[in-house]
């Protein structure tokens, strides 16, 4: 479950990144290629990717892409006081959990914003002013 608070932190986290892309984008669109529409395609390649890394970052935490651990192909010992087995033992405590890693807070969450953030850009840029519209007509 997201906290309010986490989910208000990674929105506001996403704000200068995507003002930096949406910067970035339209100084390769229009001066350095010189059409708006270009504007159209660099935003959703962006979004794409920032999607992309918040899907592998989410990956990393889930803990899927951690290497597994192999199974000791040694016999259980005959010793009942021995707890050097790799075995857990059926009358044994709870085995605990390998650590989790380092933590990556919001990223993901920051990422989405940022893609969603994106998103909106376009639209409003297709809607409102007709960036990627046309590619002739948007000089």
């Amino acid at each position: 479950m997201l906290e309010p608070r986490r989910v208000i932190e990674s929105y506001l986290r996403s704000v200068i990144p995507t003002a930096i892309m949406v910067a970035l984008s339209w100084f390769v669109s229009v001066p350095l290629l010189g059409n708006a529409y270009y504007l159209a395609v660099f935003l959703p390649v962006l979004m794409t990717g920032c999607l992309l890394l918040a899907w592998f970052g989410y990956l990393k935490q889930d803990r899927f892409t951690a290497p597994r651990q192999r199974a000791v192909s040694t016999p259980p010992p005959t010793d009942e006081n021995d707890t050097r087995s790799p075995y857990a033992r059926w009358d044994g405590p709870v085995l605990p959990r390998s650590d989790p890693g380092p933590d990556t807070g919001n990223r993901p969450l920051t990422l989405l914003w940022i893609a969603a953030n994106l998103a909106i850009t376009a639209t409003i840029l297709y809607h409102a002013f007709g960036v990627g519209a046309s590619f002739f007509g948007a000089r």
